[in-house]
């Protein structure tokens, strides 16, 4: 599971693919290619810190009943 906020608001999404460089989400939202998200997925283990990035669209692909799956370039992690 990962949170997703974006301009329009905050969605709840899930994560298909993760390296270090980006992403692959699934999330119920309208976004367009170059637009700024910030994500947040949170850990089970209370001795690791969940991971807060800044990202960017790079890919959409709209999907059925609104959902997108969505390809992010992390631009830096918090």
């Amino acid at each position: 599971p990962v949170t997703l906020h974006h301009a329009q608001g905050q969605v709840s999404a899930l994560c298909l693919d993760l390296s270090s460089t980006g992403m692959q989400i699934e999330a119920e939202c309208a976004l367009r290619m170059g637009d700024k998200v910030k994500v947040h997925i949170a850990s089970d283990h209370n001795e690791l810190k969940g991971l807060d990035a800044e990202a960017e669209v790079v890919r959409v692909t709209d999907l059925d009943n609104g959902r997108q799956a969505l390809g992010l370039a992390i631009i830096s992690m918090t």
